[in-house]
């Protein structure tokens, strides 16, 4: 036979294998006693056989002690028997069940392997016990029964690893009961039909809860998921609530530095234009006023004393000026002002002269008692700077007719 005929045969039988295992799994997938997803199907195994390690220690001690205390029904029974029973039932407690016990509190991996071991010790060795008794298999099924009801009740199997002890402990029971020498008629088809029952029993009730925890934990594992979605939206809610409140606080901040420095700058910039308008006026004004007056005069008390002239030197121009036909026509005290002014400036060391002639000569443009009163003020130095407008008015008009 060639190598490929020989993979042709293995290959079929390995498909069978495998399309066997996985039609077991969609068959639990479908009556909702397995996970798709891997993850949560091992979550569910650690919460559901290892969630309460310590209460299932407690079902396993109080196992072993109730699998060695049938010994006392022995005794009631057939007192001759008890050290054979004992042994049997006592040393599978000491040696298998307590041991086991104690295992499964370091091994937690192997808690469910441990658990079906403590199971189908107990179960397989239990029908030789009833080879031992006069009795027989008289009572074997209620013996099973017990057995069978505390796997189911007491202790965290899930559906598979029951029907492995079921199997397991049934094909033990079937083979001691063959091996027995003699059976009444019709009890080995009571005892089956009996622990079958029971199986069947077990195995429904052990799927139901089974089931209701698979529910349970869909339901917590949604609650879970959710609850750290809620976590994490509120994280980001606070993380953007945190954010907005800091820039909310920042904003204030600049709109608060923002108000002061205007407050603060429009006072200074107002001031700040003022003062420099006002020292470019300042500045103008001086340099108006310098090309209007001249150079500054000195101090009174370093000017040098003023020379005087003879009373008689200043009568002659005083009488020409009040003689003057038009300064006589504005009046006498225009006459008195002019005279006044001319002589002041005669005293102060003017020329007399040219006082007369500068007055004389503004009679053309003057022709009013100011204007004459404003020369002779300026001829004689009394007269201030900005005056000079004043001397001007203007003459009404004339209504004809």
């Amino acid at each position: 036979m060639s190598s490929s005929d020989r993979h042709s045969l293995v290959r079929p039988a390995a498909d069978s294998g495998t399309s066997l295992s996985q039609r077991v799994t969609r068959l639990m997938q479908r009556i909702g006693l397995r996970f798709e997803d891997a993850d949560d199907e091992q979550r569910f195994v650690d919460t559901f056989v290892r969630g309460s390690l310590l209460w299932t220690q407690a079902a396993m001690v109080l196992g072993a002690l109730t699998y060695a205390g049938y010994t006392f029904w022995d005794w009631v029974l057939y007192p001759e028997v008890v050290p054979i029973t004992l042994a049997i039932r006592g040393g599978t407690a000491v040696v298998v069940l307590l041991p086991l016990t104690a295992l499964i509190a370091f091994a937690r991996s192997w808690t469910e392997t441990i658990l079906l071991l403590y199971c189908v010790i107990p179960g397989c060795v239990l029908p030789f016990v009833y080879l031992v008794l006069p009795s027989g298999f008289t009572f074997a099924s209620a013996g099973m029964i017990i057995v069978i009801l505390f796997v189911s009740t007491m202790l965290p199997l899930r559906v598979g690893t029951l029907l492995v002890f079921c199997v397991t402990t049934w094909l033990a029971f079937a083979f001691v009961e063959w091996i027995a020498p003699s059976l009444p008629t019709g009890l080995g088809f009571i005892n089956h039909f009996l622990i079958g029952n029971a199986y069947l029993l077990a195995l429904y009730a052990v799927g139901a809860r089974e089931y209701r925890a698979r529910r349970q934990f869909e339901t917590t594992e949604a609650l879970r998921r959710e609850t750290a979605r809620s976590e994490a939206s509120l994280q980001a809610l606070r993380a953007a609530q945190a954010h907005l409140v800091q820039a909310e606080k920042l904003a204030s901040l600049g709109q608060l530095f923002a108000g002061f420095g205007h407050e603060v700058s429009t006072p200074i910039g107002l001031a700040l234009t003022t003062s420099t308008a006002l020292q470019g006026d300042v500045q103008r004004a001086v340099s108006d006023g310098e090309q209007r007056t001249g150079p500054p005069l000195r101090s009174r008390s370093r000017r040098r004393p003023a020379r005087t002239r003879p009373a008689a030197d200043v009568a002659e121009p005083s009488s020409r000026l009040r003689n003057d036909p038009h300064l006589q026509a504005g009046g006498g005290r225009s006459r008195q002002r002019a005279t006044g002014n001319l002589r002041a400036a005669t005293l102060a060391g003017a020329d007399v002269r040219q006082a007369e002639a500068a007055t004389i000569a503004a009679r053309p443009r003057h022709r009013d008692h100011c204007a004459v009163r404003h020369r002779a003020a300026q001829l004689s130095g009394r007269a201030r700077p900005g005056d000079e407008h004043l001397g001007v008015q203007r003459r009404r008009p004339r209504l004809s007719g």
